[in-house]
């Protein structure tokens, strides 16, 4: 059963892309197609150069943050890894790796370069830049290790490099040969490699990689370029379609929506600069309509609903801060979409680079000027709620990619206070019942019906998903789960003035009972008063009732609003004896 479910998660292709890739290895022709040809570099041109004005505000000292921890920037220790060290990349089993690896390819993605090149500069010692490209190189050699085994990671590197040497010789005036060696090592990487993950990661994964072989190909000039140009292009145009004209993001995560957006944001800026329309008119439609989404979305104080995967990752970096204010990041969209004239570190990081990025009329929007905001977003099956006191959100997405099974799962505030919140990611590799866990249904407030609303296929995958719907009703949101096999969740969200009303329809065919949960923000103090009573804080009641026999448990439920990062909340449960269920819950805030 599991190597079928595994041969069901295959995207289009993908079977024969690994079968290719086994034989290759097999028969040693891998290290032939990898294998670095002789380097010929005609020019790197030097239409963007850096402009020291816009950074002359920023404070940076040689430590950086990655996912919570600092660390020093030229500890080489933190960039090797001597287990794999001289192990070609297509031999290691990322498995095999005893922590979680997306930390250490973290570190690795070297974000801190364009900043650093900054501060060397700063000290009259540019060469400081290539010094470290050097000691990184001998410690991570071209395709030898674990910096060499996602196509992703080293398109993202390549970008950091790339940023940092616009920012080296605009100062020098001069081209530094290593720099450009090392940054063609990298793309070439990428270039070769690209077509497998068209067929085994029609992701992110393969934006970014499309995205840094546009980048860098545009201005290091080689025999290969037009190739790497090409290939970019007729990926970006494809992928494009991934934004939805709602404004969502297909891969149902609203982290990695921003991932893929400063993808796209590079391109766009970079080819402007190029007199490169490919993508003038669905980039703008893209950023107008995400722009949207995410004021809609947004909570009272500034924060957002967590749906889906969220590991703070970016594909690059303005700050040796985490990027962890999504707020940033919507101001920055906004500025560029023409809506406000407020810059931001990310706007003065990306003019210093590009040039002026402010959208030509300053519209004010409707959708962000006026309080209630009742907005559906049916492509993506997102609804939002929210006025002064209230806030609610509910989400439907298509269970696949980084979405979670989190089906009609709601989020809720009253009067700014987090109630009902998402429980997070924690980490993809470090645990696979954490992350099955934090993935699957009982995680979330929503119901579960015996079994996860789509099944679990790895880390990253899902067989077998339930059909989703949501629409909008006059005071609130309807929407159904349906389940592979014939087991039906509905939900209503009914919205009044200081209430919330969540009723729910259940008819399971599972051989278990069903159950609701309902998981609390860590801040919150939660009594169960009786056995259909609750008391949230001492102001918030939540009331229960159904026909049928339940009883209320008050247990604890883990929680991870930052990646590697784990706590514990307050989790009630609603156990029933049917299977089939009418449930209404009641949240009403009290004085």
């Amino acid at each position: 059963m599991p190597i079928f479910k595994n041969f069901k998660a295959l995207y289009k292709g993908e079977l024969f892309a690994r079968t290719k890739r086994l034989i290759e290895r097999k028969t040693g022709l891998i290290k032939r197609k990898f294998y670095l040809p002789t380097i010929c570099i005609f020019d790197f041109s030097q239409i963007i150069t850096f402009k020291f004005e816009f950074f002359k505000f920023i404070q940076f000292f040689n430590m950086f943050e990655v996912m919570g921890t600092t660390y020093e920037i030229e500890g080489i220790e933190n960039y090797q890894n001597d287990e794999f060290k001289n192990v070609p990349w297509y031999d290691i089993n990322i498995k095999n790796y005893k922590d979680d690896v997306r930390v250490f390819w973290e570190k690795n993605r070297l974000q801190f370069l364009p900043i650093y090149a900054i501060l060397a500069i700063r000290q009259n010692n540019p060469e400081k830049l290539v010094a470290f490209l050097r000691r990184w190189e001998e410690v991570n050699p071209y395709n030898y290790g674990l910096n060499w085994v996602s196509n992703l990671e080293i398109a993202i590197r390549s970008v950091s490099i790339f940023l940092a040497y616009i920012v080296y010789i605009t100062y020098t005036g001069s081209r530094n040969d290593y720099i450009e060696r090392l940054l063609f090592k990298h793309i070439y990487r990428v270039y070769k490699d690209i077509e497998y993950t068209e067929k085994c990661m029609p992701n992110n994964h393969l934006i970014g990689e499309a995205a840094a072989l546009y980048l860098v190909g545009s201005l290091l000039k080689t025999e290969y370029s037009d190739n790497f140009l090409r290939r970019s292009k007729r990926i970006l145009k494809d992928c494009i379609s991934f934004f939805r004209d709602d404004g969502t993001y297909i891969e149902s995560s609203l982290s990695y929506h921003r991932f893929a957006i400063q993808m796209y944001l590079l391109v766009y800026l970079l080819s402007k600069r190029l007199g490169d329309d490919f993508l003038e008119h669905e980039f703008q439609r893209m950023i107008t309509q995400s722009y949207k989404f995410f004021c809609c979305i947004e909570k009272q104080d500034g924060t957002y609903p967590q749906f889906g995967d969220w590991d703070d990752g970016v594909f690059y970096r303005t700050s040796s801060k985490s990027p962890t204010n999504f707020r940033d990041f919507v101001d920055s969209l906004g500025y560029m979409a023409g809506y406000h004239e407020i810059k931001n570190v990310e706007i003065s990081f990306l003019e210093a680079f590009f040039g002026n990025i402010y959208g030509e009329s300053l519209v004010v929007p409707d959708f962000y000027s006026s309080y209630p905001i009742f907005e559906l977003f049916s492509y993506g099956k997102y609804g939002v709620y929210k006025d002064y006191q209230i806030y609610v959100f509910i989400n439907n997405e298509e269970q696949i990619f980084h979405a979670h099974a989190d089906g009609l799962a709601i989020e809720l505030s009253f009067g700014g206070k987090h109630v009902l919140t998402d429980s997070g990611t924690y980490s993809y590799n470090l645990n696979k019942n954490l992350r099955r866990y934090f993935r699957s249904t009982r995680a979330h407030n929503t119901a579960f019906l015996g079994a996860d609303q789509s099944t679990q296929v790895g880390s990253f995958r899902w067989v077998d998903q339930a059909f989703t719907t949501l629409r909008k009703s006059n005071s609130g949101f309807e929407g159904e789960v349906i389940y592979k096999n014939g087991s039906r969740h509905v939900r209503k969200i009914l919205i009044a003035e200081q209430e919330v009303c969540v009723e729910d329809i259940i008819k399971s065919c599972f051989n278990t009972f069903p159950e609701i949960n309902f998981h609390f923000h860590p801040d919150r103090h939660v009594q169960i008063l009786n056995k259909n009573k609750v008391l949230i804080d001492n102001d918030i009641i939540m009331l229960v009732e159904s026909a049928e026999e339940f009883k209320l448990e008050k247990l604890k439920s883990l929680c991870s609003y930052h990646y590697m990062h784990i706590g514990e909340r307050d989790n009630v449960r609603i156990v029933f004896y049917s299977n089939t269920v009418r449930c209404k819950v009641l949240f009403r805030k009290v004085d």
